[in-house]
């Protein structure tokens, strides 16, 4: 075919030109319109869910408050009660009655002083919602300085390996005396109570296996509630608040650690804590 004129090829060469510069303004102008609509979209959305949370958060934080405020003033009257008995006992000439009360008074006022001391280290823990400290512990020492003093005549088997992990020490040991004081209330005495401990990629852990009667495992998932108790085989003793195990979850929820209750094959529970041992460890 015969080639065409230059000014045809020159004009085929400018609107080639201005449709490409059309469309990069065309695409330059939707990027930006896009941009806009994703930032007002991100922005309503994170407004809208701030006013969804803040009502939530503040009747979460009123709960807490509320029990924190409401174990305070119990306390009061259990102390009148417990110096009116320490009184009437003391006096020269009490008689066999005072004493048959107090005997019958006094441990009813344990339970509920130690009941209310785990209500305030609950709502005290449920309180942090997170790490508020980056202190450092070793569960292996922190579980044989717990099976020292515990003592219980050689119940415990313990295997202690080095733990090293990211937990206040006082709670580390308030998390170890409550898993070995569910095990010794719950456990049967012909099987011995294993304490180990150890690290690994996961973290640092502490398992707990006692014997006992059957737990199902929906049982195990619930008794990390507050005040649940499974059953006339682990009402517990005496001094049970039934507080123990939700305290210890409270505990290893705010080190952003695991706890897993498992039923153990034979009667009783597999308890293992997983706490990380660094910034680096998985949560």
């Amino acid at each position: 075919p015969p080639a065409a004129p230059a000014g045809a090829r020159d004009l085929d060469r400018a609107l080639a030109r201005q449709r490409a510069r059309q469309l990069d303004l065309l695409l330059t102008r939707s990027l930006r319109a896009l941009l806009a609509a994703t930032a007002v979209a991100v922005a309503a959305a994170w407004w809208l869910a701030g006013r969804i949370m803040r009502p939530l958060q503040r009747a979460d934080a009123a709960q807490r408050a509320f029990a924190a405020n409401a174990a305070h003033e119990l306390r009061t009257p259990l102390t009148m009660l417990r110096t009116a008995l320490d009184v009437a006992v003391a006096k020269p000439r009490a008689s066999g009655d005072v004493a048959a009360l107090d005997a019958r008074l006094r441990p009813g006022l344990d339970r509920a002083d130690a009941a209310i001391a785990a209500l305030l280290t609950l709502a005290r823990q449920q309180a942090l919602g997170a790490p508020t400290s980056r202190s450092r512990c070793d569960l292996g020492r922190v579980a044989a300085a717990v099976v020292d003093a515990a003592g219980t005549n050689g119940r415990f088997s313990p295997s202690l390996a080095p733990a090293p992990c990211v937990l206040e020490p006082p709670l580390a040991e308030l998390a170890v005396h409550n898993l070995l004081d569910n095990a010794v209330a719950h456990g049967t005495a012909d099987v011995p109570i294993a304490v180990t401990t150890g690290s690994g990629r996961g973290g640092s852990w502490l398992r707990v296996e006692s014997g006992g009667a059957a737990v199902s495992p929906d049982d195990a998932r619930r008794i990390t509630e507050p005040f649940v108790r499974l059953g006339t085989a682990r009402t517990g003793s005496a001094r049970s608040a039934g507080l123990g195990l939700a305290i210890v979850a409270a505990i290893v929820d705010n080190a952003r650690g695991t706890l897993r209750l498992e039923p153990r094959e034979g009667g009783g529970l597999v308890a293992t804590v997983v706490i990380p041992r660094g910034a680096g460890d998985p949560a």
